[in-house]
């Protein structure tokens, strides 16, 4: 983002402080609103979205660390930081314990002061970033959902051969596209406060396509990771593209092709896994046909 899209809070009860504060950001074209009393500080978060508070550990400590707490609460997003002084240690330990981003010890110095404002406004960006991705993520799955269940609804006893074809791609999205970056989202660092949403995220969508048609992969035993690499290769990729696709090396896939054959009893035979795996999808679909 840039400086003209930040927006910073000052907290300080010294208003000359307050006021340098200010002139500083604003010297490196970062707007920012000065409040002088604790009372003042949840208001303004309430009204406006800060990506950055700077609070006085005076404000913070004047209400027993709630206005931190509060912020925390009313604006996750937000980083917050802390300037206190030699004299309150413990306040700077509880006010991390509580949700700070950083305490700064005065007296600031410029410099200082301006290299935590970027590191915690560039960390913000990347959490904003991955967060939209997730959104982005969930909006996909009931997007899915939504039109899996009116293709349901809405095909005929004649069109059940398309409705075979439309779980398919359901799945092949899914198992291709959806869970690898899942899987991705759950390895990033500044998401690990949301592994556990991803996780049961990850394993909704596993259940929902497991059922969905009958398929070598679940009869065969594969795990996931194999299941998804098997898909991957009845669609004609190659193992570079599938561990461009999956962000897993080249080697582990060659590993993943290793064990679905075997597990396929294919293993030291000719026979192409793509060939084998696009025969058998073809063999269920004139069953489906068949079936009509």
């Amino acid at each position: 983002m840039s400086n003209a899209e930040v927006c910073i809070l000052i907290g300080d009860q010294d208003v000359g402080h307050c006021i340098f504060l200010q002139e500083l950001c604003a010297a490196h074209g970062l707007a920012a609103h000065c409040v002088s009393h604790p009372h003042l500080v949840v208001p303004a978060i309430h009204e406006t979205f800060y990506n950055l508070v700077l609070l006085d550990s005076l404000m913070a400590k004047a209400s027993g660390l709630k206005v931190l707490t509060d912020i925390a609460a009313l604006r996750p997003q937000s980083k917050i930081v802390v300037l206190t002084d030699a004299a309150h240690p413990d306040l700077a330990l509880a006010s991390l314990q509580v949700g700070a981003f950083d305490v700064l010890e005065k007296p600031l110095t410029a410099d200082s002061l301006l290299r935590t404002i970027r590191r915690a406004l560039d960390i913000q960006k990347n959490e904003l970033g991955h967060q939209h991705i997730l959104e982005e993520i969930l909006a996909l799955e009931a997007q899915l959902l939504r039109k899996t269940s009116d293709a349901l609804q809405g095909f005929a006893y004649p069109m059940k051969n398309l409705e075979h074809e439309t779980k398919k791609q359901m799945v092949w999205y899914i198992r291709s596209l959806i869970l690898p970056l899942i899987e991705k989202l759950k390895q990033d660092k500044n998401l690990q406060s949301y592994v556990s949403q991803l996780t049961s995220l990850s394993m909704y969508l596993e259940d929902l396509i497991s059922g969905v048609i009958p398929n070598l992969h679940n009869a065969a035993g594969l795990s996931a990771s194999e299941v998804r690499v098997a898909s991957l290769i009845e669609h004609g990729m190659t193992t570079e593209d599938i561990a461009q696709q999956l962000h897993i090396a080249p080697d582990t896939v060659r590993t993943h092709r290793k064990n679905i054959r075997k597990k396929l009893k294919i293993a030291g035979s000719k026979t192409s896994l793509k060939v084998y795996l696009q025969a058998f999808e073809n063999r269920q679909a004139s069953t489906s046909k068949v079936g009509l």
